[in-house]
């Protein structure tokens, strides 16, 4: 039985509007931005009764943001708000927000405020993010919503609400029988363990039952909008890494010397590493982040400039008051009490405390057992921070704290060695270029670990492309249109990352194009990067030949069959230095590679004699690499107009998985039937939502394999009243279907489908031989010529609701059996799922937060399921007001002041939602009010 809303608004002209988030909400956000402060794994551990939620106490606060596990961090107690959001399954998406009437000093003040009932709680959206299935739940409004909630029975929640059983009627009373809990920190009734996150036991057993069947568990990170303005945002240069080792203790010389250490390290990677900013970057401000690259970060600001992070570690020792004590603690993270809880000693930089605890960063202490000494004279026990040495510590430590230092309340032993992984930043003080400021990036080509993209193939030369649809970050092969489009004077080539780990190059001239630069012949390039290039391939330092370049530049061919399409030749680490181009080579570094004895050509990394080890030549060192190719391309972007169209409002209608279930033939495309409505935007399966049925639109979109990316949109050239009116429309033919952004986006290989017009393109098309879409066109075997007319034969279709001949299922996307067959086939061989979100473009603006169009509407009545006002109901008629304060989104009754003094000409109301789904009325005179109903003057 379907469940019909009621929220009807009866409403008078006047200047009250509504407004979305962005105006709403965003007087606050300039002023700061969002940290985590805690994060729920599928555990009991953060459940309702832990008093995390309710003290200063910290939990992995070392854990790297993006790990599914249990965590509380520092900002829980430090960061005021008026906004919060936890986000479920995923760290920055699939969120639902709350704004507060008032400011919190913290969470901690907030979670521990006792039961704050707040009706604006949304139910629609935690419903929707944390995903039971529709009608497994009571489809009620919410009983108690807020936080710090105890409903009967044992059903409470940190944030969310309580609920009875699907075979219940609706009791939403505070005072009424509950059965379960959906939302963050809970405990539920039947439920044989407490939540972090999800919904206990009999939330959702099933429509018309009440068994405590279905506890879930779901992953949560919650977040709160700091309003604290943030600090500078800084120019932050990776200066050195520590691992969990003891090869940057204390006494390591590379604290002090201009060597480099695994200088091609990957960011992410965590293992020890110094880079080429340790010794080139000025600063006045530093960072060192605990166990990730960017977060659980300490900073400190020095009074002086340091020319660069050598001067800074080869000054001596240097104290420091302000070194932050608690945020040190914090972030490395030994237990609470297990360390002396007293002033530091010897703060500060190189510090050198007694009896060998010493720090490249950080401070001394003694044993726990021990009373406060804090003068630089005293006797120490241990030191925290990074560049490690200690007291009875049987190796130094790049980070973490030495044996002394947290061996437990009451005690002095030395059992506590522990290292932690550290990345060492610098804000710089050298100002970007303006080039650097400003770039416009094109992604014109990858080379995965593999031969196909060595020296010799065509793709360098010609304009065909590979791959075209891969995503940017998925490492493999691919050409891109922007290699044969794009004009340029710099490119850049990033090694096992897409963005980062790169070398740049600047030409004296112009190219039109990529494959311009690889069709000139050699150029010799002496500008080209040679220590940059060492550094981001990352040969290990002393297994090559040291010696400068033998003809750098781009489509090198040295001798003995050593080529690259840029980068230089070398010979073998045991010869002298040959860098005339006509010497003896042996081997070649860079992108597009071919070397002597080396089996095969390589798309990057280094050939088979370039790294054979100090002194040797031996043919043992091919080494493939990842690299992506990018262009700064000339191109001026296209000048907007005078007035800027206003944004799409795009709302999620629909979703076909890998699945059959929404083939051609589906019900679900013609009628008002729903599919897993409360399905997460970002989770891939089938779905359909409200939207389907009820948002009007002119512009659609459907992207392939990803909810907002990777798209095609379509413009109509009328409105439709909602996608149901599109999809029973019957066959709509429209040549403005775009056919190479389909076949892009969906992405069958390039020459494996038949290249032709479209057949038939366009909504609901039915083709012969049963090939049939929703949205898209049909075609004919690749091994066929071309057949364009609607009454021609036809092999296959592409798109979304498909059908086709000879393919065993309907498919919800992708490609049917013969569509891709091969170059010149025609065989019922590839028959292709891909999964794809339609979203349409609402004539109505976002429906989430809604906002009032066209005509300005002031909300003087809610009526939600209930008999509360009914026509009987004194309201109606009499002064009294109904929780006047009541959110427009909230679902329940609700009369406001503007009830009795709205002077009003025209009403409206509007049945389950706020803005649309209306029924307009206008008077021939005016009224002084709802209640009064009498003419006005």
């Amino acid at each position: 039985m379907a469940w019909l809303q009621l929220f009807a608004l009866l409403a008078g002209a006047s200047s009250f509007k509504l407004y979305t988030n962005h105006s709403a909400g965003d007087s606050q956000e300039s002023a700061g931005t969002w940290k985590l402060v805690l994060k729920v794994g599928k555990t009991k551990t953060l459940g309702f009764s832990n008093p995390l939620w309710t003290n200063s106490d910290l939990l992995n606060e070392g854990s790297a943001v993006a790990t599914e596990e249990d965590a509380k961090y520092s900002a829980f107690n430090t960061e005021p708000f008026k906004k919060v959001r936890m986000c479920v399954g995923s760290p920055e998406s699939n969120c639902v927000e709350h704004i507060f009437s008032k400011k919190y000093d913290n969470a901690k003040a907030l979670f521990s405020a006792g039961y704050t009932r707040d009706a604006t709680v949304k139910r629609d959206e935690i419903l929707s993010t944390f995903g039971p299935a529709k009608d497994s739940y009571q489809d009620c409004p919410m009983q108690r919503p807020g936080f710090n909630i105890e409903c009967n029975d044992g059903n409470k929640a940190r944030w969310g609400f309580c609920l009875n059983c699907a075979s219940q009627g609706c009791q939403n009373d505070d005072g009424n029988d509950a059965d379960a809990a959906i939302g963050i920190g809970l405990a539920g009734q039947s439920t044989d363990t407490e939540l972090g996150g999800g919904w206990t036991a009999y939330f959702a057993s099933g429509k018309g039952t009440c068994s405590a069947n279905s506890k879930t568990f779901k992953a949560v990170w919650l977040w709160v909008y700091s309003l604290k303005a943030p600090p500078p945002k800084g120019n932050w240069k990776l200066a050195l890494k520590v691992g969990k080792t003891a090869t940057l203790g204390f006494s390591n010389a590379l604290w002090t010397n201009s060597d480099l250490l695994n200088e091609a390290s990957a960011p992410a990677t965590e293992e020890d590493a110094k880079y080429s900013a340790f010794n080139t970057e000025p600063f006045k401000r530093v960072r060192m982040c605990v166990g990730s690259p960017e977060s659980n970060c300490v900073e400190h600001v020095f009074s002086k400039k340091y020319d660069n992070a050598k001067a800074l570690f080869s000054a001596g020792y240097t104290r420091d008051a302000t070194v932050k004590r608690d945020e040190i603690l914090s972030t490395f993270g030994p237990a609470k009490d297990s360390y002396q809880d007293c002033p530091m000693q010897r703060p500060g930089f190189n510090i050198e405390c007694n009896d060998g605890n010493k720090a490249r960063w950080g401070f001394c202490l003694n044993c726990a057992s021990q009373g406060c000494q804090n003068d630089d004279g005293n006797d120490a026990d241990a030191a925290i921070g990074i560049g490690l040495a200690g007291q009875s510590t049987d190796t130094e430590l790049g980070g973490g704290w030495t044996a002394y230092f947290a061996s437990g309340k009451g005690t002095c032993s030395a059992n506590s060695k522990t290292f932690k992984a550290v990345w060492f930043w610098v804000d710089s003080l050298t100002k970007p270029t303006p080039k650097e400021r400003q770039g416009n990036w094109k992604l014109a080509l990858k080379v995965g670990k593999t031969a196909t993209l060595g020296f010799s193939n065509a793709l360098w030369t010609n304009s065909d492309l590979l791959n075209e649809a891969s995503a940017v970050s998925t490492e493999e092969d691919a050409k891109y249109d922007a290699f044969n489009t794009e004009p340029f004077n710099r490119l850049r080539m990033c090694v096992g990352s897409p963005e980062s780990n790169c070398v740049e190059h600047v030409f004296s001239k112009k190219y039109d194009n990529v494959k311009d630069l690889f069709n000139a012949g050699y150029i010799r390039d002496e500008t080209v990067k040679r220590d940059e290039i060492l550094a981001t391939f990352g040969p290990t330092k002393g297994s090559y030949q040291d010696c400068p370049m033998q003809r750098p530049g781009f489509n090198i061919e040295c001798n003995d069959g050593n080529k690259a399409r840029w980068g230089f030749c070398l010979n073998c680490a045991s010869q002298g230095c040959q860098n005339s181009d006509s010497n003896d080579a042996d081997a070649a570094i860079g992108i597009g590679l071919a070397g002597q004895s080396t089996d095969t050509e390589l798309g990057g990394g280094w050939t088979a004699y370039f790294a054979s080890g100090a002194g040797t030549c031996s043919a043992n060192s091919k080494t493939f690499k990842s690299v992506w190719l990018w262009v700064d391309s000339l191109k001026q972007p296209k000048k907007q107009p005078k007035k800027p169209p206003s944004k799409d409002h795009w709302e999620l209608a629909l979703k076909v998985g890998k699945t059959a279930t929404l083939g051609f033939s589906s019900p679900l495309w013609t009628t008002d039937d729903l599919l897993n409505s409360g399905s997460p935007m970002a989770t891939e399966e089938d779905a359909k939502y409200d939207a389907f049925n009820t948002v009007p639109f002119k512009k659609v979109r459907m992207c392939i394999g990803s909810p907002e990316s990777n798209c095609v949109e379509h413009v109509f050239s009328k409105k439709y009243k909602n996608a149901k009116a599109l999809f029973s429309a019957g066959y709509i033919r429209d040549e403005t279907v775009k056919r190479d952004e389909i076949l892009k986006k969906f992405g069958p290989v390039k020459d494996s489908y038949q290249d032709c017009p479209m057949q038939r393109p366009g909504f609901n098309i039915e083709c012969n031989d049963g090939n049939k879409a929703r949205w898209g066109f049909c075609l004919n075997c690749a091994s066929q010529g071309c057949q364009n007319d609607d009454s021609n034969d036809a092999d296959a279709a592409i798109g979304i609701g498909l059908a086709g001949q000879s393919t065993d299922t309907e498919l919800g996307g992708g490609w049917t059996a013969y569509f891709a067959s091969g170059k010149g086939t025609c065989s019922a061989n590839s028959k292709t799922f891909k999964s794809v979100w339609f979203w349409v473009a609402s004539l109505e603006g976002s429906s989430k937060p809604y906002t009032l169009t066209k005509d300005e509407w002031t909300p003087v009545m809610k009526i939600a399921e209930t008999t509360t006002l009914g026509f009987s109901s004194a309201y109606w008629t009499n002064d009294e007001l109904l929780k006047p304060d009541s959110s427009i989104e909230a679902e329940e009754d609700a009369k406001y002041q503007a009830y009795l003094d709205k002077e009003l000409e025209s009403i409206r109301m509007c049945i389950g939602r706020v803005d649309t789904n209306c029924v307009k009325h206008t008077f021939k005179k005016k009224y002084k009010s709802a209640k009064d109903r009498k003419p006005g003057a």
